[in-house]
Parts: structure tokens; sequence; C-alpha cells
């Protein structure tokens, strides 16, 4: 492969930076860099990933723009506003950037939201689900609807951009070297693998444009504790979304509740790898966290925290391009059924009737038919590199 590929992430972004990994491998250099990281964080990748060579800058840093000019792609997972606006315009406009979307798109319903997925020259979707909610956002009926692999949509402002459909690398390459469940719990301190084990994965408090901070359903959960909704009977893996290290009370508030109950437990907040938990977990439980795509891919049950009371009483499945409770592929625990909850997870894990809808939505939401080096040739088609190359 003749393009010179890098890789960048901001911050301390472990679950955004896993899906870059199986594109990272399949690149010739083998590199990325992260910016504006702690040397702790970086310390973590080089331990995790010590096959890949990581360049750490600052985000002021005058070899910043020297590295990255030096390439023909950029991709990414998280590039925030100040990329968008202190660096990227510093940059060659011969670079082609790529978004390298992580799961897949749903956990925020947002519009302009999601239509910051488009701002580059290359977007990496999961599958079928992402474009549509682009169709969807657009108002391109059915009948105008493409959904060719790869796509190119030209936008209002003249730009194209190639649209990959790519499934879910990450999951792909976990499969390919699957540990047992034997050597997950084996690493795994105060859980009996004899119990049933049920995995808790909250979202953070707020949306992206901090106008709703009621994401989050750890009080919720909290409750559901105190007041002997959540059986003795099983495990609990508590794993958080790393972006909740920045709500320490709410942390604070669910360790302690934890510690007064008379269960196995076992948290994480700052790992990225929660494949592992998914593998020797029997039943999930969830509110917005986009892991929850994830683990369709090990066909167990889940349910989800209505904590807010939103999920409307009757739904289609078109409805899953617009609104988040569009799932329908768990049982629901809300306000409305809180003194039954103790039996809605006990049913859950019993009596797992949502097989086929599980089914249904995976296969929608993922089109897993490439490789990573499939996916990279693909971007060698962009009209922008193709010009560049003559």
């Amino acid at each position: 492969m003749s393009a010179k590929f890098t890789f960048f992430i901001i911050g301390p972004s472990h679950h955004h930076f896993y899906y870059l990994v199986p594109f990272i491998n399949a690149s010739t250099e083998k590199e990325y860099c992260v910016i504006g990281a702690t040397s702790a964080y970086h310390d973590i990748l080089r331990k995790n990933f010590p096959n890949l060579k990581l360049r750490t800058f600052k985000p002021n840093d005058p070899k910043l723009l020297e590295y990255f000019n030096s390439y023909d792609f950029i991709l990414h997972s998280n590039a925030y506003t100040f990329f968008e606006n202190n660096i990227r315009p510093k940059l060659s406009s011969s670079i082609i950037f790529g978004y390298i979307n992580h799961g897949t798109s749903g956990k925020f319903t947002d519009s302009g939201y999601i239509m910051s997925n488009y701002l580059w020259d290359i977007t990496v979707l999961a599958g079928k689900k992402d474009l549509d909610i682009l169709y969807e956002i657009e108002n391109i009926p059915q009948s105008k609807r493409s959904y060719r692999n790869p796509l190119i949509i030209k936008t209002g402002d003249g730009r194209e951009i190639l649209i990959i459909q790519a499934g879910n690398l990450r999951i792909q390459s976990y499969f390919s070297a699957r540990p047992s469940r034997q050597e997950v719990f084996s690493g795994i301190k105060r859980i009996d693998p004899r119990k049933k084990t049920v995995l808790y994965m909250p979202t953070f408090s707020y949306n992206p444009g901090h106008t709703k901070k009621n994401y989050c359903s750890i009080p919720f959960f909290i409750r559901l504790l105190k007041e002997g909704k959540i059986s003795t009977d099983f495990n609990y893996i508590i794993k958080l979304h790393p972006n909740l290290i920045y709500e320490k009370e709410i942390v604070q508030a669910l360790g302690l509740a934890l510690k007064e109950q008379s269960i196995y437990f076992y948290i994480d907040i700052i790992g990225g790898d929660y494949l592992k938990y998914m593998e020797i977990s029997d039943l999930l439980i969830t509110d917005r966290t986009s892991a929850f795509y994830d683990f369709l891919y090990f066909d167990k049950p889940i349910i989800f925290l209505d904590h807010n009371n939103e999920c409307p009483e009757n739904l289609t499945f078109k409805d899953i391009t617009n609104s988040y409770w569009g799932y329908q592929c768990g049982y629901i625990i809300s306000g409305k059924n809180f003194d039954t909850a103790d039996k809605v997870i006990e049913k859950a894990i019993v009596d797992d009737c949502f097989i086929e809808t599980r089914k249904h939505i995976h296969n929608y939401c993922f089109e897993d038919s490439l490789s990573p080096e499939a996916i990279l040739q693909m971007m060698l088609t962009h009209p922008k590199y193709i010009s560049k190359k003559h």
C-alpha cells in the first residue's frame, strides 16, 4: 500500500481507540499519535499495544502539524471541536481525513451531533442502520436511498464523502483470539464463577451539547440497590464509561451503595477493553451506552434502564433510526415497573425471549464482510486522493 496512513485520538479515550486498532494493525506504518493525554495514559497504551508505534503531542506543539502533513490519510475516532477549529485548518488541504465511528449511531439522536460524523472526507460506519439515520435526517425517501459499499455522497458545499460500511472490526479482532471464560474469570477478583453474572454499563450524564444532564442511570441503579431490587444471587461487574471519571460524586455514591450490599461485585472505570466482561456475563443492564451494540455479538439478554420514563409505549422497527428507544430487543425497567424490577431481571436471565429481535437488529446494524486491509484499500478510491496522485 503506497499511501501513508496515520491515526490519532485526543485525550484518554480507551473505548474510541479500540475501534482504530484493527486499522492501525493493517497499515504499513502501524503508527498512531495521542494528542493531549497524560503520561500515565501513554504508559497504558504502550503496555496494551506494544507492537504499535505511539507518538505523543501537546495540542499546541508545532511538530504536530509537521507530523500530520507528512501523511496522505489521517484517521480518527474522536476529533473534538478544538481539533476542527485549531489544528485541522492549519494542515495541508490535500490530506484526506477519515472518521471511524465507534460502535454505531443511536446513543444520541441529536441531528447536529450525528451530522458531525460527516465533516470528513471519509466516514466509516457500522452498516445500514447508520446510513438510514443519515437519510432520515436529510429527509431522503426510501426509493432514493443507496446502500452501495463504498458509497460517495456529494454535499451541498461541493465536498465528496466516501462512506464505507465496515461492520464491527473491533469485535472481529477480539473473536480471532477469543479467551475462554475461565481465563477471563481468573483475572477478575471478587467474582464467584459458580454464580450467574450481570454486567452493568452506564453511560455518562450529559449529551454532546451539554443541554441535558440526566442520561446516566447510576442514581436509578443505586435506588434499585438500596430498595432490594438487585438480587444477591448474582455476580455484578460494573463497567463505567470512561467519561465518568469527571463525575466523582456519582461514582463515589455508587461505590458506597455497592459496599453496603451483600453482593459479589467488581468495578472498572479506567479500562477500555470491556469485551472480556461481556464474554463472561449472562445479562447486560444498560442505559444509553453505545457498548450495547457490541453486546449483540454475544447474543445474550439485555435490560434497558429508562430512568427518565422516556420510552414511548408504541414503537415500530423504523423508530430505530430516530429514537434511542427503538431497539425493542430487551426488557425495560423504568419508574413504572420499579417495584417488580427484581422479577424482570430474573426473567431476563431465565427466559430470554428476545433472541430473534436481537438477531434482526444485529443484522441491520452491522455489515461484517470486509477486512481492515480491504477498507484501507477502499479509501484509496476517494476522488481527492486519485486527483492528488495524478
